[in-house]
C-alpha cells in the first residue's frame, strides 16, 4: 500500500503491507426496469464501511458511499441518466482506498486516480438516444473533485468532462451494449 500525505499536493511512496476488512451495512433500493440499459425507475445504494484492527484490518478508517441514479424515458427514442455520487472516508486509509476521480465510472476522460483524497463528490447526466435498432448515441456531461475536508472543498476545483458516444447493442434479449 501507499501513503498519501497532501500539504504539498506530491504523492510520498511508502510501502506498506497490511489488511483491510470492511465489514458493514448497505442500504439498496433498485427499481430498474433493466441492470444494463435502464430506461426508467431508480438505483441507490448506501454503505458504512468499518475497518478497525477488531474486525481483522491493519488500518482504522471508515468510509460512506452513496451511488444515487435516476432513468427517465423521455420519448421511445431518448433516456436521460441522472447519478450522483460521493465518497467519505475519514481516518488513516491507504493510499488505494481513497477516493478517486477518472476511469470508467466517474469522470470519464480523465485517468483513474489522478485525483485523489479522502472525500469525493461526482455528478454526471446523460442522455440516451436509439438511432436504429441495434445502434445508439450518447451524449454527457460530468462535474466532480476530491478533498481532504469538508471546509476544503471549493466548487472552484470542479473539474469536468463531456462528450459523446456511439453504442452497438449485442443482446437485444439482455439490452447489454458495448
Amino acid at each position: 500500500f501507499l501513503n498519501y500525505t497532501s500539504p504539498t499536493g506530491i504523492l510520498r511512496f511508502e510501502p506498506k503491507e497490511g489488511t483491510i476488512s470492511s465489514p458493514g451495512p448497505v442500504l439498496s433500493i433498485d427499481t430498474r426496469d433493466n441492470i444494463f440499459y435502464p430506461s426508467k425507475g431508480i438505483f441507490w445504494e448506501l454503505s458504512f464501511l468499518v475497518n478497525h484492527p477488531y474486525l481483522g484490518s491493519s488500518y482504522r478508517y471508515n468510509t460512506i458511499l452513496n451511488d444515487f441514479r435516476v432513468f427517465k424515458s423521455l420519448s421511445k427514442k431518448i433516456i436521460l441518466a441522472f447519478q450522483f455520487y460521493t465518497q467519505n472516508t475519514n481516518g488513516n486509509a491507504p493510499f488505494n482506498q481513497l477516493a478517486v476521480l477518472g476511469g470508467q465510472k466517474h469522470l470519464r476522460g480523465y485517468y483513474l486516480g489522478r485525483y485523489r483524497d479522502n472525500n469525493s463528490i461526482i455528478t454526471q447526466l446523460e442522455l440516451r438516444t436509439k438511432v436504429t435498432k441495434r445502434w445508439g448515441g450518447t451524449l454527457f456531461g460530468e462535474l466532480g473533485t476530491v478533498f481532504q475536508n469538508y471546509s476544503d472543498f471549493m466548487p472552484s476545483h470542479l473539474k469536468s468532462s463531456y462528450g459523446v458516444g456511439l453504442r452497438y447493442k449485442l443482446s437485444k434479449k439482455e439490452m447489454s451494449n458495448i
